[in-house]
This record gives C-alpha cells, sequence and structure tokens, in this order.
C-alpha cells in the first residue's frame, strides 16, 4: 500500500510559520481587545525609551482581573493599548530577545527572507528586569478616556 511521505518542512519553515501564526494572534487580540465596550474611545498610548532611546519589542499590561493587552513598540517606543479596562495593570517589557515559545529553540536563526512583525525592530532592547509584570515595578491605573502614559527603562 502506498503512503504519501507527509513533511512538515524545514526547521526554518516551522518557526516562519509559528511566527507568522504569532503576529496574527497579536493582531487580532489587538485589534479586537479582551475588554472595554463596542466603540470604546478609551485607549492607553506613549512611549517606552531606556536612556532616551526608543526600546524594541512589546508592552503588557496586565490587570488585576487577569487579563492581558499587549502592543508591539514602533521604532520610534511608541505604542497603543485601545478599549483597556478601567483598573490597576502591571506592566512588561518584553525585548526581541524574549525567551522562546513552545517548540522553538533558543538561539534559532530567523530563516532568511522572514522578519519580525511590523513596529517590533529598530531600538535599543529593554533590560531583562522588565520583562515579567509581577517584577518590572512598572504600573499604571486606566481612568478611562485617551490617556497618555510613557515608561523610561532604567538599566
Amino acid at each position: 500500500m502506498y503512503r504519501p511521505s507527509v513533511s512538515s518542512g524545514s526547521f526554518a519553515s516551522i518557526i516562519a510559520r509559528r511566527i507568522a501564526l504569532c503576529t496574527l494572534a497579536l493582531a487580532v487580540s489587538i485589534a479586537v481587545g479582551c475588554g472595554g465596550s463596542k466603540g470604546s474611545k478609551d485607549s492607553v498610548s506613549g512611549k517606552v525609551t531606556s536612556n532616551n532611546q526608543p526600546v524594541s519589542g512589546l508592552i503588557e499590561f496586565t490587570f488585576s482581573d487577569g487579563k492581558m493587552l499587549a502592543s508591539p513598540l514602533a521604532p520610534d517606543g511608541g505604542y497603543s493599548i485601545p478599549a483597556p479596562p478601567k483598573g490597576d495593570a502591571k506592566v512588561a517589557v518584553k525585548g526581541l530577545g524574549a525567551p522562546p515559545g513552545p517548540g522553538i529553540k533558543a538561539g534559532a536563526e530567523m530563516p532568511k527572507g522572514v522578519d519580525m512583525p511590523g513596529g517590533v525592530g529598530g531600538g535599543v532592547q529593554p533590560p531583562a528586569k522588565y520583562g515579567n509584570p509581577t517584577t518590572s515595578g512598572l504600573t499604571y491605573t486606566v481612568k478611562g478616556g485617551e490617556e497618555k502614559k510613557d515608561f523610561d527603562l532604567t538599566p
């Protein structure tokens, strides 16, 4: 009996697919949001810097009810969190060198022709101590409306 070979592709194509899926999931969660009312004008935006240099990576707001909203950092360190729930949030800033997700080998090189998702490059890496929301020391209280909050990370 003939059984066709099922090949999932090379390691590079697996990495590329996982990055694409993660990027899509992040984009959907940012577009849809995890809370807030439909048509809400509430948002938190600002810039993340370290030593007056823009930071690359992403920023995460983790609220007391467990909801987490994230935004990639633009090349100038800018971010925007649409429709956040009101209340206290612990904040983390994760760089591009954050620990790899499940099934991705640490230190794996990006396949040629595969770029990181738009808006997450161009700045400096955040100090590692800011990568965990429970230990970063960064907090913010969302009150409602269009809010601005900049974060200046110290080494």
